[in-house]
């Protein structure tokens, strides 16, 4: 790209470069075969270097009959004499829409017959006749004589978004490795600087005077914009190019390059594209385009799930050279998710996130935010979990450990991923170190190969979480520690788990601390005797927690901090009761919850009866706060056990002259079981992904009346709801029989789970697709309509995914395996609860003092 205030070339100067460029690739072609040699293509670049000489014989010859030295007022004269020579409407069919200066190079880059190095030179002479302004500098010249004229408007300007559709199409005969490398490079260069130029159409760089007014133009003035779609064809052209030749080290680094030149190029224009404001300009689509691209990638990337299922200890070999192609892909998808989120877009659509975040509709059209809360955050967590099975490789886990710290580094995106980070922080290094402290010991030289490499990924792991520690927040002069803002936005917050205080547990533990059996979480629980922490990682360890607590205190003299004894000022001598009393309240109120959630895990009643004696739940007790507690209380320490079973108990009934209390009354549990579903949402879900949802909430009882229940009540709530009802239509209109549909279909789907998943049942005694689809098809006139029977592909396809993917209900615990619909439950049910505190909680009550 041309620095800002540099001039163009001038006429002259352009048409000589020009020459020399068209005589470059025909050399190349009289190198090829006859048909080559002597045909069209050669044709086209001999007419337009004659007509470009003769042009440069009648310049020369003006400049020694006049006195005028101005390139300007020369190529005004010399404007009507090149359109004389270059015959306009010459130009072939297929690039009607391309300059004539351009087409006889593209015909070269799209003719199939034309070798590598053919293809090659023409690539490499468009990539300089745009990079060095020169076509500008022609068409700058002739655009007042084609302004005149009633059909050469569309040479006017230099059509990038043809010439990307030419680029795009690119044939050529493949002939050597070196040479089709070579070929794909040069391709990525010119795609990427189209990109470019379209993108720095709100740079001014100086062309001098126009021909005709004298006025200051700019080169973008004489280039026509990319299409989002061809803009988006373009990037996912150079990403598979770079697939494609992943064994070539050269041509990796080379297209990485382009690619984050492109992210940087898009995204540096996100919301300075249109004055007027229109969120939906080209270059924002395809920004969200390449961002939900490479989320896709990340999460649908082979090998990552079938990795998390493979035990450490087993030995389990995956296809390295298959995994390593999908590391591979995963590492760019990373890069340049962390370069987008670097670009600070966010920065400059702060007020139309805000907007939109106020909205109470979701919006049609994703934005650039939630494809980084929904998608990205999700992705990390996924691929984070993988780590300990062996398959994952260090490349790309510390591309996932430095994409978190970005994330976290940035004050705007952070205080708007405040659940995602929950669930990062607990999934990914609260597993980390849990699955440290349980780590068995090598016994044969296997396990003491995945050990080591266990470790490695620790230090990784642990080194990030020294990085978080270490970011300090500055606001209005004060420093807030990660800390603060961790423990202010979880610990103290009732809809949130104790994200602080389980990492500093966590970290004590790993430094040396005895692991109580009461920690001991529900999840991939390692056999054997647990080791030893190895030495440098609980150095590692010790870090973190003295990096932590030394910003704690990273503007108080340590004198001051031990005059204060046991009350130390957080900043400026202001203490913790002074910031906000309530946050003790609250912490006291968490705590209750907690010790009511343990009595509730051995007798609900006691539980309740502790909860509303406390006044943390109202008295009496309604079924709707009741279905709350059992539904936000597994962060508390819930067990999904016992609120599945109180889910489908029956309740007792009525008995004369004998009293219950209403939590254990029959008519209470129906009513708890209803207001339960109704707190999910299945609105724009499957069947199936929201059967995987509800069930991952809680542990299903084994009592088959119990599972009854809970399916009726799920039938309910979903069967009114799902995709299959409101948008397929599969169902009935009639909402019982929508209700009943639902009912027997869930019901199947968790039998065909059970089925096809228990090793009890032999491979050959297995439900098969054409029996689930013989049950499922028609229920029969009282449930499905006449002539509406449920389609085949339809059930083949949840068949399928059920066999692909065991319905889960683990994930309590530490070390719990995040899946799909488990976070778009935390995702939909979480994030109005989560608000209530978030990241500049602190800083905003430290400054109540100022005011």
């Amino acid at each position: 790209m041309r620095s800002e205030r540099e001039r163009l070339p001038g006429h002259a100067e352009a048409t000589r470069i020009i020459c020399q460029e068209a005589s470059g690739v025909l050399s190349s072609l009289r190198t090829g075969p006859p048909a080559i040699a002597h045909g069209d293509l050669v044709t086209d670049l001999q007419n337009l270097r004659r007509g470009m000489k003769e042009v440069s014989i009648q310049l020369a010859d003006l400049k020694t009959t006049t006195s005028c030295n101005d390139d300007d007022d020369i190529g005004s004269k010399t404007a009507e004499n090149l359109s004389s020579t270059t015959d306009v409407d010459a130009v072939a069919p297929d690039l009607t829409m391309i300059h004539p200066y351009v087409e006889p190079f593209l015909s070269v880059v799209i003719d199939p017959s034309a070798s590598g190095r053919h293809t090659l030179a023409a690539l490499r002479s468009l990539y300089r006749l745009l990079e060095r302004g020169t076509l500008v500098s022609l068409v700058k010249y002739r655009r007042p004589l084609l302004e005149n004229s009633d059909n050469n408007n569309a040479h006017c300007t230099i059509g990038l978004n043809a010439i990307a559709k030419a680029t795009i199409a690119c044939k050529f005969e493949q002939t050597d490795v070196a040479g089709d490398e070579a070929v794909e490079m040069a391709l990525a260069d010119l795609l990427g600087l189209l990109i470019i130029l379209d993108s720095a159409k709100l740079v001014a760089i100086d062309c001098g005077p126009d021909v005709q007014g004298g006025e200051e133009s700019t080169v973008t003035s004489y280039l026509s914009s990319l299409q989002s779609e061809t803009r988006m064809e373009a990037f996912t052209t150079v990403f598979v190019a770079r697939n494609t030749f992943i064994h070539s080290p050269a041509l990796c680094y080379h297209v990485e390059g382009v690619l984050l030149s492109m992210v940087k190029a898009t995204f540096s224009q996100v919301g300075r594209t249109a004055s007027s404001g229109d969120p939906k300009s080209s270059i924002e689509v395809a920004a969200k385009n390449m961002l939900e691209f490479l989320t896709q990638q990340l999460l649908h990337t082979p090998l990552l799930h079938h990795s998390l299922s493979i035990n450490s200890n087993s030995g389990a070999v995956v296809n390295n050279e298959a995994q390593a192609v999908h590391d591979a892909t995963r590492v760019l998808c990373l890069k340049l998710a962390r370069c987008i989120i670097r670009e600070g877009w966010f920065e400059v659509n702060k007020e139309k996130v805000q907007l939109n975040e106020e909205s109470t509709e979701r919006l049609s059209q994703r934005t650039l935010l939630s494809i980084i809360q929904e998608d990205l955050c999700l992705a990390l967590l996924i691929i984070g979990q993988a780590s300990g099975s062996a398959v994952l490789s260090l490349e790309v886990l510390s591309e996932v450990c430095a994409t978190i710290v970005t994330l976290w580094s940035d004050k705007f995106l952070r205080s708007r991923l405040l659940v995602q980070f929950e669930a990062i922080f607990n999934g990914f290094y609260g597993r980390i170190l849990a699955i440290l402290q349980r780590r068995p010991v090598a016994v044969d030289s296997n396990s003491f190969v995945l050990n080591q490499s266990f470790d490695s990924e620790c230090v990784i792991i642990l080194e990030s979480l020294v990085d978080i520690f270490c970011l300090l927040d500055e606001s209005e002069n004060i420093n807030i520690s990660p800390l603060e803002s961790l423990f202010v936005a979880y610990d103290c917050n009732i809809a949130c788990s104790d994200v602080t205080i389980d990492l500093i547990k966590g970290l004590c533990c790993c430094c040396g601390s005895t692991i109580a059996s009461s920690n001991e979480q529900e999840g991939d629980v390692q056999l054997g005797s647990p080791r030893q922490v190895p030495g440098y990682i609980r150095e590692l360890c010790a870090e973190a927690l003295i990096v932590g607590l030394k910003c704690l205190f990273h503007n108080v003299p340590l004198g001051d901090a031990v005059a204060q004894g046991s009350n130390p000022p957080l900043r400026d001598g202001l203490p913790l009761n002074e910031i906000e009393p309530d946050l003790r309240q609250i912490i006291c109120k968490k705590n209750l919850l907690r010790a009511g959630a343990m009595l509730f895990n051995e007798k609900s009643t006691t539980g309740f009866k502790l909860l509303m004696d406390e006044g943390v739940l109202p008295s009496p007790l309604t079924p709707k706060d009741a279905a709350a507690f059992l539904r936000k209380g597994i962060t508390l320490g819930l067990s999904k056990v016992a609120v599945g079973v109180y889910l489908g108990e029956m309740g007792k009934a009525s008995i004369p002259l004998k009293t219950y209390p209403e939590c254990e009354r029959d008519w209470f549990h129906q009513k708890v079981l209803r207001e339960y579903c109704n707190l999910f949402h299945f609105q724009s879900q499957s069947l199936l992904d929201g059967l995987r949802m509800f069930l991952s909430s809680f542990r299903l009882p084994g009592e088959a009346q119990q599972i009854d229940r809970i399916i009726q009540a799920f039938a309910e709530s979903c069967g009114r709801q799902c995709v299959e009802a409101v948008d397929l239509k599969l169902f009935s209109d009639d909402e019982k029989k929508a209700t009943d549909a639902t009912y027997l279909l869930a019901f199947s789907i968790i039998m065909l789970n059970t089925d096809l998943h228990n090793d009890n049942i032999r491979p050959d005694r297995k439900m098969s697709v054409d029996a689930f689809v013989r049950n499922n098809s028609d229920y029969g006139r009282d449930v499905t309509d006449e002539g509406k029977p449920l389609p085949r592909e339809f059930l083949e396809s949840i068949y399928e995914s059920i066999k692909m993917e065991e319905i889960r209900t683990e994930g309590e615990g530490a070390e719990g395996i995040m899946t799909v619909e488990q976070w778009t439950d935390v995702i939909s049910g979480r994030c109005g609860h989560a608000s209530d505190f978030g990241f500049e909680f602190v800083a905003k009550k430290m400054q109540r003092r100022e005011g």
